[in-house]
C-alpha cells in the first residue's frame, strides 16, 4: 500500500513527534517481550497511586509501551482499565508481583489482554509490602483510519501529524461485585491472556456451612494450554484463609463455615503454568450453595484440664473438616492432707496442699468449750436415768454426736452422784466428764405442835432410799439465820425441840437424806424442802 510504505519511511519522525505530542521521553517505553522488556537505559516514568488517572493523546502509528511503578497504600484489590477512542487500538496490560529491576530491564508476567477493541480492565490481588509493575501497551493498527472516527482524508503524510487517538488509563482500589447463593455467575474468557482471578464478595446472612466451587466449561475443539483451576477464600480484608483441609472434592471447590454478618471474597479463576488460552472463547462458572449442617465426630482432647486451667476438647466435621472446640471444666485439685486434732483446749486445724499446683487451704478445728447434760438433779423414782449430752465448739457450733462417744457410770437408778464420760475422737482428742445427781424422795410435815418454849414435829415417814431426815427452823418465814436439827433414824416420825423463846412464832420445815459414797466419801444427799408450817410457842 502506498501509503503504508510513506508510513514507513517516517516512522524517526512519527516517534520524535510523539514524544513532543505526550510529553513523554522516547525512552519511557519499549518493545514488549513475552518475558524480558528489554532496554538499558529504561526507567519507570513515575509512582503512582490507587486513584491514578491519565489520558495519552497518541499521533502515531505501531506499537508503543509504558510502565509505571505501582506501591499500594495497604493489601487489597485493584483494578488497571484501558478505554480508547479508536477501536482499531489494541491494548496490552500489566500488574506484575515479579516485578524486579535488573540491569538491562525489567522482568514482567502478562495478566491481560484484549486483541480488538477498546476496552479492556484487569483486577489483581496486591499488597503493601511489595512493589509492582504497571504497563501497558498499544498497537495502532494499519490502517490506522479502519473503524475509527476520521477518515484517510483526515491524516497526512510528510511533516504532518497523525490524527489524535485519546486513551484513557485509570487504577483505582477495586470492590468485588457480590455474589448470591444458589446463583451461578459465568465468566467468559478471551482468545489470548486474560487476568489470572476474578473476585466475589459474600456476607450470609446466616451462620452455616456453604460450598464455594468453580468448573469450566470447555466448547468443542478448544485447546486450553496450560493452566489449572484455582480457588481461593479471603476475609473482608484480604487476608487469605486456609482452606486447603476443606478441599475434599478436589481443588475445584471447598466447604466452609461461615459467620453471619461476617464478609467474604471467593476467588476464581486459572492459575497459569505457562501464558496462553488458544482456541474458542472459555466459560468460567462460579456457584455458591448451601451445604449440610457439618458431621462433627466424637472429638478429641487437643489441651489437657488440670487444677490450673481448663482444657480443650476440638470437634471436626467429617464432611469439611471444619472444627469447633469446648472447654473442659478444671479438673480437682490433689490434696494432700494434713490434720492437727482439737483439744479440750486448744483448736486444731486442717492443711490441704495440692501436689499440683501448690494450692493450699486451711480450716480451723474450734475446740470443744462446752458439754451440757440435760439434767443434772433427779429426784430418785426407781427407774434409771440417762441424761443427753450436748457439745458446743468455742464459735457456739453444736458439734455432731460422731465426733466423740458418750459412757455413762452403771447403776443411775439408786440415790447418789453418777459420771458421764465424753470421750472424743476424729478430729478432736481428749476426754471431758460430767456429773448428774439422784436425790432421795422428799417427805411432807404431818404436824407442828407447840409446847412450853418449843414444839414437836411429826412427819411422813420414807423406808426407801433415805437414812434420815433434817429439821430445819426459824424465826423467819425465810429461814435466815434457822437452826438444823438431824434425825438418823429413819424409823422415828416425830421430834421434840425445845428451848426456844416463849410466845414466839417459828416456821418449820423437812427434808430427807442418804448418806452415799462419792469418790471414796460419805456424803449427803438432800432431798427437796417440804412446805413450811409455823407454830407459835407456849
Amino acid at each position: 500500500m502506498k501509503f503504508t510504505k510513506k508510513l514507513l519511511s517516517f516512522m524517526l519522525a512519527i516517534a520524535m513527534l510523539f514524544s513532543i505530542t505526550t510529553g513523554i521521553n522516547l525512552s519511557a517505553y519499549a518493545t514488549v517481550d513475552d518475558e524480558l522488556i528489554e532496554d538499558s537505559n529504561y526507567q519507570p516514568i513515575g509512582t503512582i497511586t490507587s486513584d491514578f488517572s491519565k489520558v495519552f493523546k497518541l499521533s502515531c502509528w505501531g506499537s508503543v509501551f509504558f510502565t509505571y511503578e505501582f506501591k499500594p497504600e495497604k493489601d487489597g484489590l485493584y483494578e488497571l482499565s484501558i478505554k480508547t477512542q479508536n477501536k482499531s487500538v489494541t491494548n496490552c496490560t500489566f500488574i506484575s508481583d515479579d516485578y524486579e529491576i535488573y540491569e538491562n530491564g525489567y522482568k514482567a508476567k502478562h495478566n491481560c489482554q484484549m486483541e480488538s477493541g477498546n476496552e479492556s480492565s484487569i483486577v489483581a490481588h496486591c499488597y503493601a509490602t511489595k512493589t509492582y509493575g504497571i504497563f501497558f501497551q498499544f498497537n495502532i493498527d494499519d490502517p490506522l483510519y479502519e473503524d475509527a472516527d476520521f477518515s484517510e482524508e483526515d491524516m497526512f503524510v510528510g511533516d504532518e501529524d497523525f490524527p489524535t487517538t485519546n486513551i484513557t488509563v485509570e487504577l483505582k482500589k477495586y470492590t468485588p461485585p457480590e455474589i448470591s447463593v444458589g446463583k451461578e455467575q459465568i465468566i467468559e474468557i478471551q482468545n489470548g491472556i486474560d487476568q489470572e482471578m476474578y473476585y466475589y464478595s459474600f456476607t450470609p446472612e446466616e451462620s452455616g456451612l456453604y460450598r464455594f466451587s468453580s468448573t469450566t466449561m470447555i466448547p468443542g475443539e478448544s485447546v486450553v494450554v496450560g493452566w489449572k483451576l484455582n480457588v481461593s477464600l479471603y476475609d473482608k480484608d484480604m487476608n487469605e484463609i486456609d482452606v486447603s483441609k476443606h478441599k475434599d472434592d478436589g481443588d475445584d471447590c471447598f466447604d466452609y463455615y461461615c459467620q453471619s454478618g461476617e464478609t467474604y471474597v471467593f476467588g476464581s479463576g486459572f492459575y497459569h503454568e505457562s501464558y496462553g488460552h488458544y482456541g474458542d472463547k472459555i466459560k468460567m462458572s462460579v456457584d455458591l450453595a448451601p451445604h449440610d449442617e457439618h458431621n462433627y465426630d466424637n472429638g478429641k482432647v487437643t489441651k489437657k484440664a488440670t487444677c490450673k486451667a481448663k482444657g480443650v476438647k476440638t470437634y471436626t466435621c467429617t464432611i469439611c473438616g471444619e472444627t469447633k472446640t469446648e472447654t473442659i471444666a478444671k479438673t480437682a485439685h490433689t490434696y494432700k492432707t494434713t490434720t492437727t486434732k482439737a483439744t479440750t483446749k486448744k483448736n486444731g486445724s486442717i492443711t490441704k496442699k495440692c501436689s499440683v499446683c501448690g494450692s493450699t487451704t486451711k480450716t480451723t478445728i474450734y475446740y470443744p468449750k462446752t458439754v451440757t447434760l440435760s439434767t443434772t438433779s433427779y429426784t430418785y423414782n426407781g427407774k434409771v436415768k440417762k441424761p443427753s449430752v450436748t457439745v458446743k465448739d468455742s464459735k457456739g457450733k453444736k458439734i455432731a454426736t460422731s465426733n466423740y462417744t458418750i459412757s455413762y457410770q452403771s447403776g443411775r437408778k439408786n440415790v447418789g452422784t453418777y459420771t458421764v464420760t465424753i470421750k472424743f475422737k476424729g478430729n478432736y482428742s481428749g476426754t471431758i466428764k460430767k456429773t448428774f445427781t439422784i436425790k432421795p424422795k422428799a417427805t411432807t410435815l404431818s404436824s407442828v405442835t407447840a409446847k412450853s418454849k418449843g414444839f414437836t414435829a411429826k412427819w411422813k415417814k420414807l423406808t426407801t432410799q433415805t437414812t434420815g431426815y433434817q429439821i430445819q427452823y426459824s424465826t423467819s418465814s425465810k429461814f435466815s439465820s434457822a437452826k438444823t436439827v438431824t434425825v438418823s433414824k429413819n424409823s422415828t416420825t416425830s421430834k421434840s425441840v425445845s428451848k426456844l423463846k416463849a410466845k414466839k412464832k417459828y416456821y418449820v420445815r423437812i427434808r430427807t437424806y442418804k448418806t452415799v459414797k462419792v469418790n471414796g466419801k460419805s456424803t449427803k444427799i438432800y432431798s427437796a424442802w417440804s412446805k413450811s408450817k409455823s407454830v407459835k410457842t407456849k
